[in-house]
This record gives structure tokens, C-alpha cells and sequence, in this order.
């Protein structure tokens, strides 16, 4: 037997997972709000290409958190990350998408669902904020 028809046959019994990346954010009534969500999908998506990536609103904006999860469970995942774009663990962060997170994997149990931290205290937000700092002033027509 092969190199090659060992890895082949590697690859038939123990398959390599498949990850999704769910991010959750709150969710707005302004559209241009939500497309921030669209973004950092897309950012995602070209660094990690290997990842499935689909994006999910708590509330007031669709997709919803099982829309979104059924998407990942439809696209093939065994294994989805509910990646929060909240800033602090609050009720939402905390609570209500440990919530839907027990909810999605009582609809999918054969995938694991992981509910990873909010943004929340990480060196890289106060590079962020330090930039934010030295940058010029929000214009409100754009932002």
C-alpha cells in the first residue's frame, strides 16, 4: 500500500470535521448597523477559507440564531463556534445565547455547538480603542 492510499483511507475513516463560525450579534434597526456583521463575516471568511462562516441576530434583524445554526448544520458542519460580536458578558452574551446554543444542539445533537466568550477584556480591543484614539472624529453621515 501506498503513501497515498494510506492517507486516502485516513481520510475515509476518520474525516476531518467540519467547523462553522456562527457569529451572533444583537441585532438593529438600522441595515447599516447589521452590515457590520456582513463585514467581519466576510474578513473571516478570507482568512479562514476552510471554515464555514454564517451570521446570526439575537433579535430585531434576520437571520435569527436558529435560522443561522441550521444554515451551518445544512452546509455540511459537525461542529459550530457561536462566535458573540458583543463587547461585555451580559445578559445576552451570557444567558440568552447559552440559551439557544443548549436549543440548537437539542435540534442537532450529532454536532457539537461551542459558545465562545464575548470581545470583552482582550489586549487586542485596547489596541482598537488606543487607535480609535489617534484617529480622526466619527462623521455620522458615514458611520
Amino acid at each position: 500500500m501506498t503513501v497515498n492510499n494510506c492517507l486516502q483511507t485516513l481520510a475515509v475513516i476518520s474525516p476531518v470535521p467540519t467547523n462553522a463560525i456562527l457569529l451572533v450579534a444583537h441585532g438593529s434597526r438600522l441595515d447599516s448597523a447589521n452590515r457590520d456583521l456582513q463585514w467581519l463575516s466576510d474578513s473571516l471568511s478570507a482568512r479562514r477559507p476552510d471554515d464555514l462562516i454564517e451570521t446570526a441576530f439575537l433579535e430585531i434583524a434576520e437571520p435569527d440564531i436558529p435560522t443561522g445554526g441550521a444554515r451551518c448544520v445544512e452546509r455540511g458542519a459537525d461542529r459550530v463556534l457561536l462566535v458573540p460580536f458583543f463587547l461585555s458578558p451580559g445578559r445576552h452574551a451570557s444567558l440568552h445565547l447559552a440559551e439557544h446554543r443548549d436549543r440548537l444542539a437539542e435540534s442537532f445533537p450529532d454536532v457539537v455547538w461551542e459558545l465562545k466568550p464575548p470581545l470583552g477584556r482582550h489586549d487586542a480591543l485596547v489596541d482598537v480603542i488606543l487607535d480609535r484614539i489617534a484617529g480622526p472624529a466619527a462623521d455620522p453621515a458615514t458611520s
